[in-house]
């Protein structure tokens, strides 16, 4: 063979490469994540009374989301029930109706919770996925900002759900941990003796979510990917959210003079106060999500605010990007279903 020959040959061999790497990205992603706020949303039985958490008509918005987003795997929070076995009942009827809807199958998952109304949970879309573990989280002791205040746990444990999603067209199978979470929220701050509408406390879940992120990343095999989603309850540019990013830590907050909670709920640090290298990267933010457009997904004292989110580790954005875009977004009308916007990413590699 001549050189020529051989070099048209490697060149047509790269280009189909290309090709087929670039046919493969544009195809279907291997699934896609959401997180929805339930609201207390309630399934009811057939000829159960409507209720006062909305009964069908409200799940069925909710359900409308769903389909819209086309959600592989659903964190969700609020999910509502006096005890485990009740709530996971109630989200089972809801899985009913979205697989009725939908025609597909998805299965029911509850975390323990420390509230006694609600907590998390997961929807999870059969033959997307492949469940191999679900962990509770509830007991987890949280760091604790004041060194000399008592310790304690989530109120609502975090779910962690451990998968193994299948590659398509051609790409490898990866292990993944879904960490579903949902914060204290600003209710009755009146209550809280550190004068931050319970700011701190946040702060702590969100060093604890990290550590678990952490652990889970260790645990999984070098391409496994972890996701964090839910309701943090908090702005996304707060000191609870600087804290999870890995940016703040709670110890800059135990300093004297290095950092303290402002108003408006930030991180409000001297100029001596350096930046630590954040790890941990959501995919939106009220600025602008990675696609540059404005997200927000509440409603708080006529604001809208963006307190739910998506996050991943930051060496792991490129999956949340497909031919270099960004896929992503928000789907829902406010007071429709629930009070919070369902938000969802694509994730491929």
């Amino acid at each position: 063979m001549s050189k020529r020959l051989l070099l048209c040959f490697l060149l047509a061999c790269l280009v189909a490469a290309d090709v087929s790497a670039e046919s493969r990205r544009s195809n279907a992603p291997e699934f896609r994540v959401c997180t929805q706020n339930l609201n207390r949303a309630e399934s009811r039985p057939p000829g159960a009374r409507r209720g006062k958490s909305g009964g069908n008509e409200k799940v069925d918005e909710l359900i409308i989301r769903f389909r819209e987003a086309r959600c592989d795997v659903i964190a969700l929070q609020e999910v509502v029930g006096a005890d485990k076995d009740t709530a996971l009942q109630n989200l089972e009827r809801i899985a009913e109706r979205l697989n009725r809807a939908s025609g597909e199958s998805y299965r029911a998952y509850v975390g323990d919770s420390h509230d006694n109304y609600i907590r998390n949970g997961f929807l999870v879309k059969l033959g997307a996925v492949e469940v191999t573990e679900l962990k509770s989280h509830s007991l987890y002791r949280l760091p604790k900002l004041q060194p000399r205040a008592s310790s304690h746990h989530f109120s609502r444990g975090p779910l962690e759900l451990r998968l193994i999603v299948r590659g398509v067209d051609g790409a490898p199978s990866r292990e993944a941990a879904v960490i579903a979470v949902h914060f204290k929220s600003k209710a009755r701050a009146w209550k809280d003796p550190t004068a931050t509408e319970f700011e701190a406390m946040r702060m702590e879940m969100a060093e604890a979510v990290r550590e678990l992120a952490n652990e889970s990343r260790k645990e999984l095999p070098s391409t496994g990917l972890v996701v964090i989603a839910g309701d943090f309850n908090t702005r996304d540019d707060s000191a609870a959210m600087e804290v999870l990013s890995g940016a703040r830590e709670l110890n800059d907050f135990r300093q004297p003079n290095k950092c303290a909670v402002s108003k408006s709920l930030g991180a409000e640090c001297s100029s001596t106060a350096g930046l630590h290298t954040s790890s941990i990267q959501p995919a939106f933010s009220y600025d602008s999500d990675l696609a540059g457009i404005r997200v927000g997904s509440y409603r708080y004292k006529k604001q809208l605010e963006l307190i739910d989110n998506i996050l991943v580790f930051k060496d792991q954005l490129w999956m949340l990007r497909r031919g270099g875009d960004f896929v992503g977004g928000a789907t829902g009308t406010f007071r429709k279903g629930s009070d919070h916007k369902l938000l969802w990413v694509e994730i491929n590699w």
